[in-house]
């Protein structure tokens, strides 16, 4: 009875946290935060949403927010502010270096980054035998944040910004279950859909496929051009990979690796950032968009998850389209 009574005692408390990480400023979602748990190596990273659920031994605890391009911020949560949503908000940095200084030795990200292409087969979901899959996609049209900003003062314009603050131009969601099997069957159904606003071909035309399934491939189809994978074989002879930081989550190690394209080379480039799992180094998180933008841009977000401990999978994506000078009635 001693000993039973005793086992509360040893028992241990864990406290769970969950919040969201914007950008300051616009309020934007920021997917792939790393947020750590100063002074031990437990951490995670939001979702492409910006959203994060971490759990802590003990409170008062500090969450560490970092971010490529983005100054750090430190968060201390006390004991009861667990049950509340944690909210954060990122600034960009003031300035970002064009130039990156190359220390002389070998590149710690070139080791990092082969063994991602020497793995590509077993942690791309397109060459699995089956698969299937429900996903929920939802279309957004609407004005961007940075822009409505620049027509305060302005009556008219002013009468803009609270309509967006309100509603968007369309808007399409649907739902689709899809079956896969080897080497090329697949079946895709759309079990519901629902669409407001603006009834323009057009809008609906966006709704097509804007981004490869997988970050796999020898080349990434963004809208409707082709480029070169920073993941692909001999890849380190185009891109320049920097080690920006080495984040940790349960057993295993998450390496953030920027990419761009190496001076002078002259083809259809990427830039953006990868996040490596050590877990057969697999692609967790990317984000990537073209190199060089006119007045349309794009990017696009991926987030993979481990199904059942066996096999990466993507579990979200996400498109950005940016049309700089598009005109509405």
């Amino acid at each position: 009875m001693l000993l039973l009574s005793a086992i509360p005692l040893w028992a241990q408390t864990e406290y769970p946290l969950k919040g969201g990480v914007t950008e300051q400023g616009t309020g934007r979602a920021l997917a792939f935060v790393s947020v750590g748990v100063q002074g031990s190596p437990r951490g995670t990273t939001s979702d492409i949403e910006g959203r994060f659920r971490l759990t802590v031994e003990k409170l008062p605890v500090t969450l560490v927010f970092t971010y490529v391009g983005y100054e750090s911020k430190s968060v201390t949560i006390n004991p009861g502010a667990e049950t509340q949503v944690i909210t954060v908000s990122l600034k960009k940095k003031d300035f970002q270096l064009k130039e990156v200084v190359v220390k002389a030795g070998p590149n710690p990200a070139i080791p990092i980054i082969k063994k991602v292409v020497a793995n590509r087969d077993n942690n791309n979901p397109e060459k699995l035998e089956s698969y299937s899959y429900t996903s929920y996609n939802k279309l957004i049209l609407t004005a961007n944040n940075d822009s409505l900003t620049k027509m305060k003062g302005d009556t008219s314009k002013e009468k803009v910004m609270k309509f967006f603050e309100r509603t968007h131009l369309f808007l399409l969601e649907t739902v689709t279950k899809k079956k896969f099997i080897a080497p090329n069957l697949s079946n895709e159904d759309i079990t519901g859909i629902r669409a407001s606003g603006f009834k323009d071909p057009s809008f609906m035309a966006l709704a097509t496929q804007l981004q490869s399934f997988t970050f796999y491939n020898e080349v990434i189809e963004l809208g409707d051009k082709a480029y070169i994978n920073p993941v692909s074989k001999n890849s380190e002879n185009k891109y320049l990979f920097v080690l920006e930081d080495t984040l940790y989550e349960k057993n295993d190690s998450i390496y953030v690796i920027s990419f761009a394209p190496r001076t002078g080379k002259n083809f259809d480039a990427m830039t953006g950032v990868l996040y490596i799992n050590t877990n057969g180094y697999a692609i967790q998180n990317v984000i990537a968009k073209p190199a060089e933008e006119d007045n349309f841009g794009i990017k696009i977000q991926q987030k993979y998850e481990l199904i059942d401990g066996k096999k990466w999978f993507p579990v979200q994506l996400n498109t950005d389209l940016m049309f700089k000078n598009a005109q509405f009635n």
